[in-house]
């Protein structure tokens, strides 16, 4: 027995001489850890096993959920709070929560509209509204840079919300302001611009999208999310027709052809408004996180790297974090592994997939993956 925790001992030494530094960069755990708290977990996991190794704790996000708290973590910044309209008008104002990372306005548009504000599932009515009055509201205190993630949203009226919250009018044939809501779109017949906020023109805007879909068709906003967000087949079906009319209105009015476009149907269409109304491109969600947290300068010197996430499945390819930080990784030649509530076999990308057992922490999964190196 005695000779066994001789070797046990000398083991635990030898690999945390080699395992010097391991990079600790975990997506929040869907309904049970947000990034950050999923990486102090996995930073207990490794403690407990190699008390000798450095850990850089880089938790991260794709733009929707945890997003915020991902940038507000790495710059150590304080949350901001300002009242807007929520995701349906008849609730009220929320408390909108946004950060400021030297001059730059950093919004997670899931805080504003996103499922986690409101109990009420239902896409046909939900508006983006809030989130021109936050912008409009930060444009007053003088304002000119926005970092906007989208995602996660409750939402699908293709960012016609925030539009009219900033001064555009979208008007049927009689002239009279559309209500708001994806459901109203197909009465869109004209668009009246002369009071959008000439501000938006002095203003540079980063967005960062958690998805690539496109705004129409069978992986567009309405039919790929309408049904997660409460949408009935009938709904989804509306909405993608009201979609498609909002799409044509802006071909012919703004010269915007976005049929096809990646990442326009990001946040239930939001990436379309973002082009139209904010004149800005959009970007992968998860490499603009990368690039705000220069997570490249985090894994200099990294002989191991650790991500996660709820679920792995074939999504996870797709423009999410945890494949975004093994694919920079792997660049690098630094090994990655991911701890995962659960996995469908065949995900490829990873050095090594580690599932929880039933009723295991994230930090003892986290010691059963490390202590095998």
């Amino acid at each position: 027995m005695r000779l066994k925790k001789i070797i046990a001992s000398c083991k635990l030494r030898r690999v945390a001489k080699e395992c010097k530094r391991i990079v600790v960069a975990p997506q929040g755990f869907k309904g049970t850890f947000t990034p950050v708290e999923a990486a102090l977990a996995m930073q207990e996991g490794i403690r407990s096993c190699l008390p000798g190794a450095e850990v850089v704790l880089a938790p991260v996000a794709d733009g929707g959920d945890g997003t915020l708290e991902v940038l507000m973590h790495a710059y150590e910044e304080e949350l901001q709070e300002t009242k807007v309209t929520g995701p349906f008008v008849e609730e009220g104002q929320i408390t909108a929560l946004w950060g400021l990372i030297n001059d730059v306005v950093v919004i997670e548009t899931a805080r504003i509209f996103g499922m986690s504000v409101t109990l009420t599932r239902n896409p046909m009515l939900s508006t983006t509204y809030g989130l021109g009055e936050l912008l409009r509201q930060t444009l007053d205190a003088g304002y000119r840079n926005y970092w906007i993630g989208l995602g996660g949203s409750c939402t699908n009226d293709g960012g016609a919300g925030f539009a009219q919250a900033l001064g555009a009018h979208l008007l049927d044939r009689e002239g009279r302001e559309l209500p708001q809501g994806g459901g109203y779109l197909d009465q869109l017949h004209h668009l009246d611009m002369r009071d959008l906020d000439k501000r938006l023109l002095e203003s540079n805007f980063t967005i960062a999208c958690d998805v690539n879909n496109p705004l129409l068709g069978p992986t567009g906003a309405s039919r790929l999310y309408g049904p997660q967000k409460g949408a009935t087949p009938e709904q989804v079906e509306h909405l993608e027709k009201a979609l498609e009319n909002y799409a044509y209105i802006l071909m012919g009015e703004l010269g915007l052809n976005l049929l096809g476009v990646p990442r326009a149907g990001a946040a239930g269409g939001c990436g379309a408004g973002a082009m139209a109304f904010l004149k800005s491109s959009l970007s992968s969600g998860s490499a603009e996180v990368l690039k705000m947290i220069d997570f490249e300068h985090k894994l200099e010197g990294a002989d191991l790297v650790l991500t996660g996430e709820g679920r792995l499945d074939a999504q996870t390819s797709f423009d999410k974090a945890p494949q975004a930080v093994a694919d920079l990784a792997h660049q690098k030649n630094i090994p990655v592994y991911i701890i995962v509530g659960s996995a469908v076999p065949g995900v490829q990308g990873f050095d090594k997939i580690v599932e929880m057992h039933p009723g295991e922490s994230l930090a003892q999964a986290t010691r059963r993956a490390v202590s095998v190196l």
